[in-house]
């Protein structure tokens, strides 16, 4: 049975447990025995704390509060699912945007789905959280548990586990992860935003532009039907791309980026976006795990709007932004990318521009 347990640091290094641990010995009723991953915060002089659980197989957060975060009263289930939101709700994160809260948790027992928000109300008063919206954090296959700190400009951060599911005992010493050593990484900081429909988006933070180094530019470029392939330059483990396509002119039927991770091309990676359908598609075939992913999600256009991509790439992660940082694809690669292509397929697109920069390391 899971417990909740408190301890302390100064300087956020050295941590010192607190010596009446357990805070909290066990589960309410309301919960069960997945009964773990607390997120603390404070409003006026009190604290409160969500907890990820699960109840008669549906994924809750419950509440919890306290004047001195040792001692605490169960307060109630803050948000729990439907029945379609999985049957447990694992590290829940709360926090404000403007005058609406925000509760976001990655389930389990949602297939291919890994970090869902909801919108809503917080009535403090009589401790009762009131959503009426819903999205996904991303859309990507591999951006899990989500947190989320206020920096000191008043933005709010969100930061996720690029997950390897080979942290799974079933999945041990499987596949690259294994042989690299090597389980997931942190995805870029991004700034959390709603927008007047009451969805969040989301936009890499400003400080990461001083990672670039080497840059080129490419301007009105007519991508035909084939493969273009980019400057040999361009080449890199760790490379920042903005790229803007011009819709009203195109012909192709698709058209994007193949990320080549092969000499043969038995394994790659594409980023397209289908003309016709309006979706955006994300497809990686990687032989090591033996299978072929894909990932599609409409994006909406107003009229003589064009298609802006913006992508970071760090050697086997690739994280995209899009629709104005409304639509989030976050993925493991398995393959380190050999070659960047510009593709259209039966027809033509115009590519505004393209900047591409390679990045510097933060260590």
């Amino acid at each position: 049975i899971q417990s909740q347990c408190l301890a302390a640091s100064v300087d956020g290094i050295v941590f010192e447990k607190y010596k009446g641990n357990p805070v909290i010995t066990e589960p309410p009723p309301d919960g069960s025995v997945d009964f773990r991953d607390p997120r603390v915060w404070k409003h006026n002089r009190k604290w409160y704390m969500v907890i990820g659980s699960c109840k008669d197989g549906k994924g809750v957060a419950l509440l919890y509060c306290s004047d001195n975060l040792r001692e605490w009263d169960y307060i109630g289930v803050l948000a729990e699912s439907d029945g379609s939101l999985g049957y447990m709700w694992e590290c829940p994160d709360f926090f404000p945007i403007g005058d609406k809260y925000i509760l976001t948790f990655s389930p389990i027992g949602v297939s291919g789905r890994k970090t869902f928000y909801i919108v809503g109300d917080m009535d403090y008063k009589k401790a009762k959280f009131k959503w009426d919206n819903i999205g996904e954090v991303d859309y990507g296959f591999d951006y899990y548990i989500t947190q989320t700190f206020l920096d000191r400009k008043g933005r709010r951060i969100i930061i996720g586990w690029i997950n390897a599911w080979n942290w799974m005992p079933w999945w041990k010493g499987f596949g690259l992860p294994a042989a690299k050593n090597w389980c997931g990484a942190m995805s870029i900081p991004r700034i959390v935003e709603l927008d007047n429909k009451g969805h969040l988006k989301f936009k890499p933070v400003e400080e990461l532009k001083i990672l670039r180094d080497f840059h080129i530019r490419l301007e009105d470029i007519e991508v035909k039907a084939g493969l273009r392939k980019l400057p040999e330059e361009v080449g890199g483990k760790s490379l920042e791309i903005i790229a803007e396509f011009e819709l009203k002119s195109c012909k192709a039927v698709e058209f994007g980026f193949n990320l080549s991770c092969s000499e043969d091309g038995s394994e790659e990676t594409v980023v397209l976006y289908n003309v016709k359908a309006g979706e955006l598609h994300f497809a990686r075939r990687r032989l090591d795990l033996g299978s072929e992913d894909v990932r599609t999600y409409k994006l909406g256009f107003n009229k003589g709007e064009n298609l802006k991509l913006h992508i970071f790439i760090d050697i086997y992660f690739l994280e995209i932004f899009a629709d104005n940082g409304r639509v989030c694809l976050t993925n493991n690669l398995y393959s380190e990318i050999r070659d960047i292509n510009l593709f259209a397929r039966d027809g033509r697109v115009k590519l505004v521009s393209l900047d591409l920069w390679k990045l510097k390391s933060i260590w």
